[in-house]
């Protein structure tokens, strides 16, 4: 399948859906394995955009800007994802953000006393 679109996409597009879809993989949401779930759905998303376009009027910036505006959108998608799952677990396991990672009594009173000779020095 992938041959048949590079022989239907401009090589400008190819190259910036492949840039596009390098930085998402960048970010820690996306892994190796999901490159050509990525590049798939842009190519999808350009094929789509250039059927509702078929204005000659319209320049291939107008795509550019289109692909990008999706790959922040799908980055936006899986950070909300990620978010909310996480929001999930911390109230499935009743522990929250806000939650003093220090459980034992000695370590808060050793780190209090340390605040103090903090705070007492300046």
């Amino acid at each position: 399948m992938q041959g048949n679109i590079k022989q239907v996409l401009p090589i400008n597009i190819q190259k910036y859906i492949k840039i596009q879809v390098i930085r998402l993989m960048r970010t820690t949401y996306f892994s190796y394995h999901d490159r050509e779930d990525l590049e798939q759905e842009l190519w999808l998303f350009y094929f789509q955009k250039l059927k509702a376009f078929q204005n000659p009027r319209v320049n291939e910036g107008f795509f550019f800007i289109a692909i990008r505006n999706k790959a922040l959108e799908i980055l936006r998608t899986k950070r909300r994802q990620v978010h909310y799952s996480q929001q999930y677990i911390n109230e499935e396991l009743g522990t929250s953000f806000e939650t003093n990672p220090i459980k034992n009594t000695e370590d808060q009173e050793v780190v209090s006393k340390m605040l103090k000779n903090l705070t007492s020095k300046e």
